[in-house]
């Protein structure tokens, strides 16, 4: 399926039905200009030079807002809670978590890795016992086909698209969206507060040395709109936490351990006066490339560092796929939550299926393979950043490409029917109007403290705290916005839903 950014939409450039040439003209222009003066733009990295950034990238934004279902947008926030609970349980259970990921594990590279790096560090002991988890649960709304017995179009529901444990991103960038209607989202500072709070409570036995909090970020990431807005809001704080950022790839020449495993940082701008860092948050490690000798070495130090992990090794085992898939199956939930709450979960998963040679992996097989039933399904690997997922009829083929061996690597989930609505999405390749669908995300931030000798789990906070919305052309299939699939929307709780 190709992307808009692979079309020429330069005919596209009509107005609307409801403004004006000269209307959709200023309305443009105002947009452009407010995306330059709010700091809306993606850095072009090979156009960066030692003195300059000689060309950015206006982050690709709706022209309207969006219909949302207010009640569906209010339910979803009230779950996020809920969601964050289940997964620090399932983080917090390493038996439950091996038992998901064992048959992936054995057939893939990256996820061995990864937990390869969790029995390291396991072994060698951990001294911290505070875990920090940001999250955001994506959605779309649903609508089975048909009608109900009484002629009505069939009720919509919450399907939720994907769970996100690791690097999640795009909780600063909505804040930029300017709409038509002249409303500016304003920023809620409160997914700071897992990161503040975990900073304050964190415990040494010597703070006389400076702190603060460790951002380990990309080499070359175009994508710093979305993460050191969170970094300068932290500096401004009274008293201020102060913030570094350094590069995955660079940990082991900065970074080393104190006597009591403190996590000690010696910047290139103070390097014979190391700190102590309290916090550390992950927005790099989720591809496998990062993952060389250096890399499993720098991620292995953290981990058994005093300082507090955002996240840990293995909540950012959470994020697979495979864990979503689990979690989905009929009794699974129940023994990690009371069952009012499954109720509530489970009423949003969409149908997901193994693709391994288990009864119900040879059933999923058998859709797969199959081009007809393909066609309402996607296959998901587990990879994280936008842009890997397989649609519909392109299935088969790729599979025929792919050793069978490594099929159980994927997961298969039925396609959520979204209702349409028309709308107007501006980005740097031209202005697209026609048939849309949109995503709803909601972050939380889950902290707290594993009990050792119980085996048990103590909360120490747990917030919603904030939402996202995107959306792109009906017929793409991916939702990333940064990757170029998707843009940043309002949603509208007026009017009336389109079925295309």
């Amino acid at each position: 399926m190709l992307a808009y950014r692979e079309r020429d939409y330069s005919s596209s450039m009509a107005a609307s039905a409801s403004l004006s040439k000269q209307q959709l003209t200023a309305l443009i222009e105002d947009t452009k200009d407010y995306q330059i003066t709010h700091g809306s733009l993606l850095k072009v990295v090979n156009t960066n030079t030692e003195e300059n950034v000689a060309l950015t990238r206006a982050i690709p934004v709706s022209l309207s807002p969006t219909r949302f279902s207010r009640h569906l947008f209010e339910e979803a926030k009230g779950l996020q809670k809920i969601f964050n609970r289940l997964y620090m349980r399932v983080a917090s259970d390493e038996e439950f978590l091996h038992r998901i990921l064992k048959p992936p594990i054995d057939n893939d590279t990256f996820k061995k890795t990864l937990w390869n790096i969790h029995i390291a560090a396991r072994k060698t002991g951990r001294v911290q016992d505070v875990s920090l988890k940001t999250l955001r649960s994506d959605y779309m709304i649903h609508r089975d086909e048909g009608v109900d017995v009484n002629g009505n179009l069939k009720k919509l529901q919450l399907k939720q698209v994907e769970f996100n444990t690791f690097s999640v991103a795009g909780v600063y960038m909505r804040t930029w969206l300017r709409i038509c209607t002249s409303i500016c989202v304003k920023l809620e500072l409160t997914e700071l507060g897992g990161l503040t709070f975990a900073h304050n409570m964190y415990k040494s036995q010597d703070l006389s040395r400076r702190s603060g909090i460790l951002f380990i970020v990309q080499h070359n990431n175009f994508n710093i709109c979305d993460e050191q807005p969170l970094e300068y809001v932290l500096w401004n704080q009274e008293p201020p936490i102060p913030t570094y950022r350094l590069n995955f790839c660079d940990v082991l020449d900065h970074v080393s351990l104190g006597p009591s495993r403190e996590l000690l940082y010696t910047s290139s701008s103070c390097p014979f006066k190391p700190l102590e860092i309290l916090v550390v948050y992950f927005r790099a490690g989720y591809q496998p490339e990062e993952y060389d000798k250096k890399g499993i070495a720098a991620r292995i130090l953290l981990e058994i560092s005093r300082a507090i992990q955002c996240p840990s090794i293995l909540s950012h085992l959470t994020t697979f796929k495979k864990v979503q898939q689990e979690l989905a199956m009929p009794g699974v939930l129940e023994r990690l939550l009371p069952q009012e709450e499954c109720d509530y979960l489970r009423a949003t998963f969409a149908p997901l299926y193994p693709s391994d040679a288990s009864e119900l992996g040879l059933q999923a097989r058998a859709l797969t393979m199959d081009l007809g039933k393909a066609a309402s399904y996607v296959l998901k690997p587990s990879l994280e950043g936008g842009g890997n997922n397989v649609y519909d009829a392109d299935i088969p083929d790729f599979l025929e490409l792919v050793p069978e061996e490594r099929w159980d690597q994927f997961t298969l989930m039925k396609m959520i029917n979204s209702p349409s609505h028309d709308g107007m999405l501006m980005s740097s390749d031209g202005i697209y109007e026609g048939p849309t669908i949109s995503e709803l995300g909601i972050f939380g931030v889950c902290l707290w403290r594993r009990e050792v000798r119980g085996g048990g789990h103590e909360i120490l906070d747990n917030m919603e705290i904030g939402w996202s919305f995107k959306t792109k052309p009906e017929d793409v299939g991916e939702m990333s916005v940064v990757k170029g699939y998707g843009f940043l929307d309002s949603p509208s709780g007026r009017g009336e839903y389109q079925r295309k």
